[in-house]
């Protein structure tokens, strides 16, 4: 994302609606370069502006993954397409944040998200033929999904993006994990290994934390790694020297989460299981349909 720039493009690559074989034969058709969905370049535009307006922001979610996993971009473009920009930032600037997207690209704050007190979500939605059609998200200081990971103090750790190791927790929390979240997890696992540091590595250390003190994250998470597995063995999109390095790295993880000192509160949890309920439920975003995205139109 170290290209410039600073308005919203107007030539859009038009997507549509396909089932999977129709959405396939047109990926394979398509070269990459000109794939480049239009988001990832607003994406640019608005990490640029926030820059220069003195704003701490990075991009999560599928946008996120794509930005971090460049040897790995061809199997996520095979199997989504982009729907809208995942962000995170401070929740003290988030009266600077609604100024510039109304006034730079006249997005519209979704009442029933952002304007809440204390509401640390916010939905920006573009007009699109007399439609509201979400197009940008923000979270604020904390990613609240089914499991609550607090990320204010991490934001500045790398340029773009949050840090791997909560990009990686950001899908691993998820209860029911879609296809897309699976893609991006191989993704990341191909291209990033389990470390102990921040960079260019998965930070096992974060993660090990955060589940050391939470059953019901711990829970998820392993929950999901096994699910991530399965899909990893059985995949044909993968190659299988991919299989034998993601397999590797969630033995390697599942080996850490055992061998990791759980805290009294994770101790005291477990002993109720699943009697009580161990996640949030997320409400979904209103409608949350695609952005139309056609050549020659404007959000």
């Amino acid at each position: 994302m170290s290209r410039k720039v600073d308005q919203i493009p107007t030539c859009f690559l038009k997507i549509c609606r396909l089932n999977d074989e129709k959405q396939k034969k047109f990926i394979h058709q398509i070269p990459l370069l000109c794939m480049k969905n239009e988001l990832i370049e607003l994406a640019a535009a608005i990490l640029q502006t926030a820059e220069t307006e003195g704003i701490e922001m990075r991009l999560l979610g599928g946008i996120a993954f794509w930005e971090r996993c460049p040897n790995a971009r061809e199997i996520v473009y095979r199997t989504r397409f982009f729907k809208d920009i995942d962000l995170a930032a401070k929740v003290r600037d988030k009266a600077k944040i609604e100024s510039i997207f109304h006034h730079k690209w006249n997005f519209y704050l979704d009442p029933d998200s952002g304007t809440i007190p204390g509401s640390l979500l916010s939905r920006y939605y573009v007009q699109k033929e007399k439609e509201l059609k979400e197009v940008c998200e923000i979270n604020y200081d904390v990613l609240k999904y089914c499991h609550d990971i607090d990320i204010r103090d991490r934001l500045s750790i790398d340029k773009i993006t949050i840090p791997l190791a909560e990009l990686m927790l950001s899908k691993l929390q998820i209860i029911d994990l879609a296809s897309q979240d699976i893609v991006d997890l191989f993704a990341l696992l191909l291209d990033h290994e389990l470390g102990d540091c921040d960079g260019e590595k998965i930070n096992i250390n974060v993660i090990l934390n955060l589940c050391r003190r939470k059953w019901g994250l711990e829970k998820t998470v392993r929950t999901n790694l096994n699910r991530i597995e399965h899909e990893a063995f059985a995949s044909d999109i993968l190659s299988q020297i991919q299989k034998e390095k993601i397999i590797r790295q969630i033995k390697f993880l599942f080996s850490r989460l055992s061998e990791s000192t759980k805290s009294f509160s994770w101790k005291f949890r477990s002993i109720f299981g699943e009697i009580l309920p161990w996640y949030n439920k997320v409400e979904s975003p209103r409608d949350g349909i695609i952005l139309a995205i056609e050549y020659g139109s404007n959000y």
